[in-house]
């Protein structure tokens, strides 16, 4: 069973895994991948034990057909979104270590950058709450004693903040 067989029911439209890498997937979807090749006797092309052959070796043009359906069969099992930033390299395994990079848990600059954005939607979310309260407050005040005030609050930009500093 050589890793360069390739099965004839098996195009470059096969889809090896029915999990999509949707950058918050990585971790899921490269367990599926990495099952599946395995069971294709193909997981040696993106791992680096199957390396590129010299261009003299009798078997560099199966190592290039197979190595070419290997980067069908994985952009084939990439979200929309991800699938249009994707450089197309000639090695599978350039595309699978590009793609840990990018989406794997263990990258620290990744990691860095999603708690950089849950930290930003947090904040966004306590700025919202806050011109909500702020704006609902002065809604209940009476307009004839605090009008210009309420005018005045809810006319800054930004809305100041109705929390109390933490002791």
């Amino acid at each position: 069973f050589s890793p360069y067989y390739l099965h004839p029911s098996k195009g470059i439209g096969a889809v090896i895994s029915p999990i999509l890498l949707k950058g918050d997937t990585y971790e899921e979807w490269s367990r599926s991948l990495r099952t599946n090749l395995r069971a294709k006797n193909k997981l040696g092309f993106i791992d680096g034990t199957i390396v590129v052959l010299d261009v003299k070796s009798s078997d560099f043009d199966q190592w290039g057909i197979v190595n070419s359906m290997l980067v069908a069969w994985i952009v084939n099992t990439l979200d929309v979104s991800i699938c249009s930033t994707v450089p197309f390299p000639d090695h599978v395994k350039s595309l699978w270590d590009d793609l840990r990079d990018r989406y794997s848990l263990g990258n620290g600059p990744r990691i860095l950058e999603l708690k950089s954005q849950i930290a930003d939607s947090a904040n966004e979310y306590v700025k919202i709450q806050e011109n909500q309260l702020l704006h609902h407050f002065c809604m209940e005040l009476d307009s004839k004693k605090f009008g210009s005030n309420v005018s005045t609050l809810l006319m800054m930009d930004p809305i100041p903040s109705i929390m109390l500093p933490m002791q």
